[in-house]
């Protein structure tokens, strides 16, 4: 759920009244390592590299952390609603917009050529009913923007962002934070993408944040991939000799993708099955 800041753009025939754009992160030698992994699967490193596999990915599925990046995007699209241009002063006053309800909004300044949004989600808590409440904290983002589309890079801060995570049967409080440098939650879109189109993308995603699950606290440091209408697709396991990628197939079942081939591994077997044929167990 989102809240509207304000909704104030800056005339065109006034650069002189809206702040620099902001530089994105540079996220390609992430985006790179997706493509091509640079790391080695080794026989002997197998059961090391799963047990990443299984660490990274189990933190990552108890935070939920796809359908929150899903509500984020949501918020990016919404907020700059069906026009992309965002060339034309507006007179609206600052607070929540009527046209969106309480959940959604941005603060929007045009340079020339484009121009870039600050866009906050509030989190939802974690009431038997979540709603929007500052005090359960938000997620600041910056999104630039030019005629061609949004720019590559969509990044901010998380502050203490609250809400309840289902996984499986049971809905665990999930808090989050991260820093107030950008570097808290990164995203990658892989060239400029039109508004109505963001829905339509894989998103890269890295996430640096602090974490803690009902009563346990943890860092999570992940860069993943998430698909346009479902949950996470892939992560990178960093390994000594380089990442590689793991994909969650089923519930029993990783694929890891190595510079030197694939190798796939089944939980409840304990055997992984090498790009050559071979069996490794675990």
């Amino acid at each position: 759920m989102l809240v509207a800041l304000a909704a104030a753009l800056s005339a065109c025939n006034e650069p002189e009244r809206s702040p620099p754009k902001p530089v994105a992160p540079d996220l390609l030698a992430i985006a790179e390592s997706f493509e091509a992994p640079s790391g080695t699967l080794a026989r002997d490193d197998i059961a090391h590299a799963l047990s990443l596999v299984l660490d990274v990915g189990g933190r990552l599925e108890r935070v939920n952390v796809g359908a929150q990046l899903h509500l984020v995007m949501q918020g990016v699209r919404e907020s700059a609603g069906d026009d992309t241009s965002h060339t034309e002063s507006t007179s609206a006053e600052p607070g929540l917009s009527p046209q969106r309800g309480p959940d959604l909004g941005a603060q929007a300044f045009g340079v020339s050529g484009g121009g870039w949004l600050r866009v906050t989600r509030i989190c939802n808590g974690w009431e038997a009913q979540p709603r929007p409440d500052p005090a359960n904290g938000s997620m600041n983002l910056q999104v630039g923007f030019t005629e061609a589309g949004l720019d590559p890079v969509i990044w901010g801060e998380v502050r203490r962002c609250r809400y309840l995570a289902p996984v499986g049967a049971t809905r665990h409080r999930v808090d989050l934070e991260g820093g107030a440098d950008g570097e808290a939650l990164r995203v990658y879109l892989g060239g400029p993408v039109a508004f109505d189109k963001l829905g339509d993308v894989v998103l890269l995603a890295s996430l640096r944040v602090r974490v803690t699950v009902d009563d346990d606290a943890f860092d999570l440091d992940a860069d993943f991939r998430v698909a346009p209408t479902s949950g996470v697709l892939d992560f990178l396991v960093p390994l000594p000799g380089g990442p590689v990628i793991a994909t969650r197939v089923d519930s029993d079942t990783y694929s890891l993708r190595a510079s030197n081939g694939a190798v796939t591994c089944v939980l409840s077997q304990r055997v992984c099955s090498l790009s050559d044929g071979s069996k490794a167990p675990f």
